[in-house]
């Protein structure tokens, strides 16, 4: 019977000989095809399946251990390319940071400008530019601009240290140290 062949309503039983109770589970991770012939027909075209769950469920279906822990597991330290700083998952550079900070703030986000005067061949330093959150309030004065004292040998760090300055003008009661990462997090601690 044709009821059979799709393996009928499991868990009935009367279904012919197909219908088992204990489903075969499908190996495909595929949200919509199999390959190997063990999912249960699809519902509907608004319907996904979930490997873990063994189930056709509709768009909405929150998967059980939001996703979100899957996500975080699998990310391994990062090390920057230019800096090789190490970052952890949790952790961020000075220049994210700022960014959110700005973001929560409403101003635009930050202004990075490579300085080469007065800087020895060699070395570098950044200019970071904090502009205010209204339009009317933003250029001259009103910008808050940074350029660390010390040239460093690192672009990514000379850059990176102009982001800490601003994040020491706009933020210093937060404790920002908790997600710096090295050698950010002691350049923080210092100067707080």
């Amino acid at each position: 019977s044709a009821m059979g062949k799709k393996g009928g309503k499991s868990g009935g039983g009367k279904g012919g000989k197909d219908a088992k109770s204990s489903q075969p589970r499908c190996t495909c991770d595929h949200p919509y095809q199999c390959n190997c012939g063990n999912r249960p027909e699809r519902p509907s075209r608004g319907h996904k399946w979930y490997p873990e769950e063994q189930i056709w469920a509709g768009k909405g279906h929150k998967q059980k251990g939001a996703s979100g822990q899957t996500a975080s597991v699998s990310k391994e330290a990062v090390v920057t390319k230019k800096g090789r700083t190490k970052i952890e998952q949790w952790q961020k550079l000075p220049s994210q940071l700022l960014a959110d900070v700005c973001k929560r703030e409403k101003r635009p986000p930050p202004k990075y400008k490579a300085l080469d005067k007065n800087v020895p061949s060699g070395k570098h330093k950044y200019r970071c530019i904090v502009q205010d959150a209204k339009q009317t309030r933003r250029g001259g004065e009103h910008d808050i601009i940074l350029i660390p004292r010390e040239a460093v040998e690192n672009e990514e760090q000379a850059r990176e240290e102009s982001a800490l300055l601003a994040l020491l003008q706009l933020t210093p009661k937060i404790p920002h140290e908790r997600k710096l990462p090295e050698p950010y997090r002691t350049t923080w601690i210092d100067a707080v």
